[in-house]
């Protein structure tokens, strides 16, 4: 029932596209595939049918006919499209109905009034309240479609008075014993198999759910192409009418909790969204407040204040708008532009806690702004390190050492403890991202695991801490090796009377490989003068085996200095002796 009651009900009824009427037998119906035939041939149209009964405009094409004649051809359908067509009143045959030859001559009005005269008349009440349910349903919906494409719009009064009649009257066949029991009869005339009285019991059921829907998915639709005012209209139908009176309360609810679910899943979305794109969550979550405006317009109108839609809807919307803004703001640190975004948050927020939250938030974001500066620093870090990820490391360490004064500043325009620890754990992430785009390109690890070693102290969340931890331990384990240059032959390891090279030493251990480093000396009379160069070795008596070489310490380099400046004060003083 609910994939045949839309908005198109009427405009795609096998009787009305045919220009057949209900009481149409195969006879007729083979005249008119033979019709359809020749019309395929001559490549022509179809034209509303003998009956001109509520002839569409424009006429149906080849197509629509052919579909047509299989709608009828298949009993359900065709007993569905019984139901949404003209009845026999006070005729034994539809084609000798005196109302429906009012409207085959195009005499709408007087057939209405014929209908409305039988509805006081207990053998004709039922049949006669059905056809004036599908005569105004008919043209409320034909005037619709009309406005939709573009044609010309009736007025709402016109509109009004056929929305109040079809459903009126559509409410009033519901509770009809008397027009179920007619639909029963036509099961048993078309004598079909395939067609069961218990498919009349199931029409009957479903009938007011699907009119209710109907109406719902137009309020819906006309609210998300920002029609409001139509959209309240349809739903303005159901409550003057007393329709959605007649059905059983839930009824209702089940129709708009889809609206309900459609605007919470939407939210959830768009928060997965901005989350995975901090940088577009502004505009998603701009965008999302212009899209669901409409539809929490239409949702608040069809159910009182109270009800819990208001709050699950409201509070979806508000809270996906909340998570937005909130990594917009880690982002960009632009909290400025997140004012408005928030007060429109705190606006459809229904529930005290979640208004609580947006309401701190407004007042923390004007101290949030104070960070502006700190974001800033932790963005030009990022940027930099991501246009040049070998210079990675230098963006750190002046993030690093700018940080602190940046947090002075932010403390002493005001910001709050929290606002505080949000600066400082943006602080750490930006440093962890330049520790890792560094290490990937140079490779140069034990330099990473001091900048993560530094930046530890500045996560304030468990998240935060988390990754930090987990990239400490990466980089850690890549530094055990990382930083050593591979070896196209081993160094030489000779000296005569004293003199050459030799290795001193032995640090950093390594228990997986049973490995160490040790310093390469040039030795002059067995004296260790100039380190060369530091390698890691794995040592087996008094051979090695070289893994790689790796930096100087700064030792190491102090140890040059220190000898350079004796051989030069030696050089001096002989030379000043002689």
């Amino acid at each position: 029932m609910k994939d045949v009651v839309t908005p198109h009900l009427y405009r795609r009824n096998a009787f009305r596209v045919l220009g057949l009427l209900t009481n149409v037998t195969a006879t007729d119906l083979l005249k008119h595939q033979k019709r359809l035939q020749v019309m395929e041939k001559l490549g022509t149209g179809g034209g509303g049918g003998p009956t001109g009964v509520l002839p569409l405009s424009p006429p149906p094409d080849v197509d629509a006919l052919r579909r047509a004649g299989q709608r009828i051809q298949d009993p359900e359908t065709r007993l569905m499209d019984e139901l949404f067509w003209f009845w026999a009143v006070d005729a034994a045959s539809p084609s000798d109905d005196s109302g429906i030859v009012h409207l085959r001559n195009g005499e709408i009005a007087a057939a209405e009034a014929l209908w409305k005269k039988h509805t006081k008349l207990k053998p004709h009440a039922a049949a006669a309240a059905h056809n004036i349910a599908v005569l105004n349903h008919a043209l409320a919906l034909d005037a619709e479609l009309d406005a939709s494409n573009g044609g010309v719009a009736a007025q709402n009064g016109v509109l009004d008075a056929r929305w109040t009649a079809a459903l009126t009257h559509w409410a009033a066949c519901w509770d009809s014993d008397h027009l179920w029991a007619h639909l029963t009869t036509r099961v048993r005339e078309l004598d079909d198999p395939r067609l069961t009285t218990g498919l009349v019991r199931r029409i009957r059921a479903s009938l007011p759910s699907a009119m209710v829907r109907m109406l719902v998915k137009m309020a819906v639709a006309a609210a998300q192409a920002e029609r409001t005012e139509e959209a309240l209209r349809y739903l303005s139908y159901l409550r003057s009418t007393g329709l959605s009176h007649a059905l059983q309360h839930n009824l209702f609810d089940a129709e708009l909790s889809a609206l309900t679910d459609f605007i919470v899943e939407t939210c959830s979305s768009v928060a997965a969204t901005a989350k995975a794109d901090p940088r577009k969550a502004h505009e998603v979550a701009t965008t999302l407040l212009d899209n669901v405006t409409p539809q929490l317009a239409v949702l608040q109108a069809a159910v009182d204040s109270e009800h819990h839609f208001h709050q699950v809807a409201g509070d979806a919307v508000a809270s996906a708008v909340l998570s937005a803004v909130r990594v917009y703001g880690r982002e960009q640190g632009s909290w400025l532009d997140c004012l408005d975004l928030l007060g429109k948050a705190l606006s459809f927020a229904e529930s005290a806690q979640l208004r609580s939250v947006i309401e701190g938030d407004l007042r923390t974001v004007s101290d949030l702004n104070s960070a502006t500066a700190i974001y800033s620093a932790c963005n030009a870090a990022l940027d930099s390190a991501s246009k040049a990820p070998e210079r990675a490391d230098a963006a750190a360490n002046k993030l690093l050492q700018d940080a602190p004064g940046l947090m002075e500043q932010m403390r002493a325009k005001g910001a709050s403890a929290g606002g505080v620890d949000e600066a400082k754990d943006a602080v750490a992430l930006a440093v962890i991202g330049c520790a890792v785009k560094f290490g990937n390109k140079v490779e140069r690890w034990s330099v990473c695991v001091d900048l993560l070693r530094r930046a530890q102290p500045w996560a304030t969340t468990a998240e935060t801490q988390s990754r930090l931890n987990t990239d400490l331990d990466t980089v850690t384990e890549n530094a055990k090796f990382g930083d050593l240059e591979p070896l196209t032959s081993a160094p030489s390891l000779h000296t005569i009377n004293g003199i050459g090279t030799t290795l001193y030493g032995a640090t950093d251990f390594d228990a997986g490989t049973g490995s160490h480093m040790s310093t390469l000396y040039f030795v002059f009379l067995a004296i260790p003068l100039f380190p060369l160069a530091r390698y890691r070795v794995i040592q087996k008596g008094n051979s090695y085996r070289f893994l790689g070489m790796g930096p100087l310490r700064q030792g190491d380099k102090i140890h040059i200095a220190v000898t350079l400046a004796i051989i030069l004060i030696f050089i001096l003083v002989v030379a000043l002796s002689q």
